[in-house]
């Protein structure tokens, strides 16, 4: 798997800097707000009435998504097992046995039967189809190796699966989701309260 480049490593700190950036100008809003005069008695009392109720809305339809929340973290987690581990992931996680699966393709066979089947293209280009060729060829055996699908042609005995690259991607799918979900929940609880407190 690639290193990112120049350009992507920017991009990653110019996103964070936004997102940072977004934080401090909410902070402030926030700030400019609380600092509002909270008007009378009869008006913050009313205030809270309505802040209650919208925390209460807030709290019954958060009960209601939570149970669908969990069965789609569930769902999520074992979703590993319909839609496999990408070669990357494999290669990420069990480097040498991607390398070992690596070993057993015959690049340049694969190479030759390329070059016999297109004999009119130019070097150049026949170059890239034959490297082509060879990673698609070496990213089929890494996963059929990480899927322990691969007969390891020294020993004669299939390629142990990579069952470390099939149960992080499972926790990283159902822990993204769940992270996204938990956010979710407080944009909208803040959001609820900032409006409501922007109103008195």
């Amino acid at each position: 798997m690639r290193e990112l480049n120049s350009i992507e490593s920017a991009l990653i700190f110019i996103v964070l800097g936004i997102a940072v950036a977004g934080l401090l100008y909410a902070i402030f809003l926030t700030s400019q707000i609380l600092r509002e005069s909270k008007g009378s008695q009869k008006m913050q009392e009313v205030w809270v009435y309505i802040k209650t109720g919208a925390n209460a809305y807030l709290s019954s339809q958060l009960r209601i998504i939570a149970v669908l929340i969990v069965v789609l973290v569930v769902v999520l987690f074992f979703s590993v097992y319909v839609v496999n581990p990408t070669p990357y992931a494999i290669e990420h996680f069990c480097p040498t046995l991607a390398e070992e699966a690596r070993a057993t393709v015959d690049a340049e066979t694969i190479r030759n039967q390329v070059a016999i089947s297109n004999p009119e293209v130019a070097a150049a280009e026949l170059v890239l189809l034959q490297e082509n060729a060879v990673v698609y060829a070496e990213e089929a055996a890494i996963m059929q190796a990480g899927l322990g699908q691969l007969t390891n042609p020294e020993t004669g005995e299939a390629f142990a699966a990579c069952d470390a690259a099939r149960t992080n991607i499972a926790i990283g799918r159902a822990g993204a989701f769940f992270m996204g979900a938990v956010f979710s929940a407080m944009v909208g609880f803040v959001g609820m309260n900032m409006a409501v407190q922007g109103n008195v």
